[in-house]
């Protein structure tokens, strides 16, 4: 979540999406509705040095703007029409005991947001993220990036993503953010990825991704720039699928002035894995279908198994009846990408799933999630509850079985949260299954982990 707003211009586009967003939940559900694609060549390829070979350092000439350094983005239907005086209880538990949940197999400190800012900036609350595969772990924070073997031992200097992508020029090659790492296990290769802004809020816009020629993270990777259409790519999100890397953004209009709905991509993987530069993306503008849509993740795949054939790659967001919609639910959309006829590419959302139900209520504040003592209480954690946590894992189980895992946060105070003294989080966890032959979802498991709940006076 690298792109900076201010709260200024969500009070002026509430009144706008509390009449649309009724209108536009209560639509969705009666029919798919599609949107014609757009398509885009790399407007920039090169190749990185070695990762193993980078040296640790802030380039010269590189600066972060201060309006980057705290981090403010909210879509607009975080705080939509709620209802007054409504309260929630916590999720019903279990209904039988969970089995426990097993040791993890090794931990080790990795880059801390401390280590970060000496080499590239501090940033309040860090984006950390990261990826194992059979022999690493790769990850980023911000704008630096390690590689780590399994037992957590470094085997590239802290490397700022600026010098790793420097060879696309100042498009890529900038103190930018909202970095990716991801594992793609159908080919045993490293995908990452961050945006560009050099340029500031006008465009064009970059999206920067990297995928390794090799299996080994720490040696040299393909290089891409993608020109975005014309509107900030905030907050991408990718996932692996067989035929293509799929990203989602939350769009903002030149400038950073107002929300401009959902874009979903996908990018030419086959292209990419072999280095051609004339890898291209097939684009989807969801805002003039559905203005609230927003938040979302694309599928990204787990294992070595893929999903069947001409299986679309489905992205999800959850819908809040706090937020205007009839009833909790799980919007879902199906992606189905030709690269070789782009126009016969086709989006489509699936009637909304309902699930179990949950409070989406959440504070206006970020540092939404109190913390014990020493912390004080502007320290809180951000709760990011108006969006699904990254990623929605797939995973082809034995006899065929597609499995989708989302998550995302909830409040379960039981009360309406006005400030993080009356907020307290928990981690809605769904797990669904698709139909193979007629492309349905059906939830087969769904529930609130929030241990202690109850007690939003003590957090």
């Amino acid at each position: 979540m690298r792109f900076r707003t201010r709260r200024t211009w969500l009070s002026r586009v509430l009144v706008l999406v509390a009449l649309v967003v009724g209108v536009a939940s209560s639509t969705q559900a009666a029919a798919p509705r599609t949107s014609a694609p757009t398509t885009a060549r790399a407007a920039g390829f090169a190749v990185s040095a070695r990762v193993r070979d980078l040296a640790s350092k802030m380039p010269p000439d590189s600066t972060i703007p201060a309006e980057w350094i705290r981090d403010n983005d909210r879509l607009p239907r975080s705080k939509g029409p709620f209802y007054p005086g409504r309260g929630e209880a916590p999720a019903a538990p279990l209904a039988e005991t969970p089995n426990a949940m097993p040791g993890p197999s090794g931990t080790f400190a990795a880059i801390s947001a401390d280590e970060a800012a000496t080499v590239g900036g501090r940033f309040v609350p860090p984006d950390t993220v990261g990826d194992v595969g059979p022999n690493h772990f790769v990850q980023a924070v911000n704008t630096v990036l390690r590689v780590y073997d399994k037992d957590g031992n470094p085997l590239t200097d802290l490397v700022n993503l600026s010098t790793f992508f420097a060879p696309l020029g100042a498009g890529c090659g900038g103190q930018y953010g909202d970095p990716i790492v991801l594992y793609d296990s159908l080919a045993d290769r490293w995908i990452v990825s961050q945006f560009g802004l050099p340029n500031g809020f006008q465009p064009p816009f970059h999206q920067c991704i990297a995928v390794s020629q090799t299996a080994d993270p720490t040696g040299a990777f393909y290089l891409y720039d993608f020109h975005m259409p014309d509107k900030v790519n905030d907050y991408p999100h990718l996932g692996v699928w067989p035929d293509g890397y799929y990203m989602s953004d939350n769009q903002f209009t030149i400038g950073g002035s107002a929300y401009a709905g959902a874009g979903l991509l996908a990018f030419d993987r086959s292209k990419m894995l072999v280095g051609d530069p004339t890898a291209a993306y097939v684009y989807f503008d969801y805002f003039p279908i559905d203005p609230t849509a927003g938040g979302m993740l694309p599928s990204d795949v787990d294992g070595l198994t893929p999903p069947p054939p001409g299986t679309p790659n489905l992205f999800f967001e959850f819908r809040a009846d706090e937020f205007g919609d009839p009833f909790d639910a799980l919007r879902i959309y199906e992606f189905h990408v030709d690269f070789a006829d782009p126009g016969s590419s086709t989006l489509t959302a699936r009637p909304d799933l309902p699930t179990a139900s949950f409070d989406a209520r959440s504070p206006g504040s970020r540092a939404c999630i109190e913390q014990p003592p020493p912390a004080g209480s502007g320290d809180g954690v951000d709760c990011i509850a108006d969006r699904m946590m990254h990623r929605v894992a797939y995973r082809t189980l034995a006899g065929g079985v597609q499995s989708f895992v989302c998550n995302w946060t909830v409040n379960v105070s039981g009360v309406d949260p006005t400030s993080a003294a009356t907020y307290q989080a928990g981690v809605r966890f769904t797990e669904l299954r698709r139909n193979a032959v007629n492309g349905n979802m059906t939830i087969l498991n769904q529930v609130t982990y929030a241990p202690g709940s109850g007690s939003p006076g003590t957090g």
